[in-house]
């Protein structure tokens, strides 16, 4: 690979609030920048967390400001977004257009293309049934790639799109260990979130929406309380399935062990108060906030689908199970919640994973690799 660097790279995205998708975005933008990459990002939305990130990184923003706050930018908007999307793509002339998830997709690719870039486009999964896998084969025909976050997902969409396989190109999120280079103490993150002390505490950091499976969990800890355990759970996100979730710890008498935090930004605190982190969604096609948990020791309790079968191993840094099996997640979270030395086995164990597997730079290794095949293929 050159070690110097004469293309330019724009990465679009909706927005750059709370999100695995926004920060995988801003985690590559700045890895890029940092090998010196000329990388600029565009959020379709307003400037919102990850926008200050990249600024102090030195990583141009442009913020076109549609859509509420903190949101994507809606259909309705469309044609406001797509002319002056336009207008700075021709104005730019970027090498690469990078664009990220279905609607931004839709928006840019053919504006790209149209200005003589290369597109590439990451695809996570897919969130309108009927319309996105044939729109993403359209879309295929003007991407010169498609990046997905595990090779689960990329055999998930293509079996969806019919897209030629070799049109998809997996790529691990990096981790980057710099943002956990100084985690408070158990103690510490504990006391600063007003969490109890002399618990063992589960953690699920996640949307609250039913896919990602918090009433399974929630529906477990009220199993392991019931025979004794002294357990507790935190809740991180928010969501259409809160209001459900609420009912639901009063329904089992769980109000004051299940602990509702809301949408966080200080993921190392919250990270560093838990013993074991779950994830016991129906589907992840990465789950960085697992890959994190790892880095910081934590032994992860996930799904035996997607991504996470190619982060977490499953007995030696954590446990899957399957999607809404009550009773395997009983299970499993009794032998965590049984054996501190078991916690402290697999989290030595998934640290050494995270750093050997995931790192950033490996990532945007990666990332490089492709820009530069990308760029030196034939004209179609």
């Amino acid at each position: 690979m050159n070690d110097t660097f004469d293309f330019r790279v724009v990465h679009v995205v909706g927005n750059l609030d709370v999100g695995g998708g926004q920060k995988l975005t801003a985690l590559i933008a700045r890895g890029l920048h940092d090998r010196g990459v000329d990388v600029s990002v565009v959020s379709l939305g307003r400037p919102s967390l990850y926008t200050q990130y990249l600024v102090d990184a030195g990583v141009p923003v442009i913020s076109l400001g549609l859509g509420r706050e903190g949101t994507s930018v809606d259909w309705r908007q469309a044609p406001r977004a797509i002319w002056n999307l336009g207008t700075l793509l021709r104005r730019e002339r970027f090498d690469i257009v990078h664009t990220h998830m279905f609607r931004t997709a839709v928006l840019t690719t053919g504006l790209a293309r149209l200005t003589g870039s290369r597109v590439l486009g990451t695809s996570h999964r897919i969130y309108f049934d009927r319309v996105q896998p044939v729109v993403e084969r359209v879309l295929s025909v003007l991407q010169d790639a498609i990046v997905v976050d595990s090779a689960a997902v990329g055999q998930i969409l293509q079996a969806r799109t019919h897209i030629p396989p070799d049109k998809y190109v997996a790529i691990h999120n990096g981790i980057d260990p710099q943002e956990f280079q100084n985690p408070p103490s158990r103690v510490d993150a504990r006391r600063d979130l007003g969490l109890p002390d002399d618990v063992v505490l589960l953690g699920c950091v996640a949307h609250l929406e039913p896919h990602k499976g918090q009433r399974h969990l929630v529906a477990a800890v009220g199993r392991l309380r019931a025979s004794g355990r002294n357990v507790e759970v935190v809740l991180v996100g928010g969501g259409s399935d809160e209001l459900a979730l609420h009912m639901l710890t009063t329904e089992l008498g769980l109000r004051d062990q299940v602990h509702f935090l809301g949408v966080r930004t200080d993921l190392p605190v919250v990270l560093s108060a838990l013993d074991v982190l779950a994830l016991p969604s129906v589907f992840e096609g990465f789950g960085i906030v697992q890959a994190e948990g790892m880095l910081l020791r934590l032994p992860v309790l996930s799904t035996n689908a997607g991504g996470a079968l190619e982060v977490v191993a499953d007995g030696e840094t954590g446990f899957l199970v399957p999607f809404g099996d009550v009773d395997a997640i009983t299970a499993r979270l009794s032998q965590l919640v049984d054996d501190a030395e078991l916690r402290a086995e697999f989290g030595a164990r998934g640290r050494e994973r995270i750093l050997r597997e995931f790192s950033l730079d490996r990532m945007v290794d990666r990332y490089l690799r492709l820009y530069e095949r990308v760029l030196t293929k034939s004209d179609r």
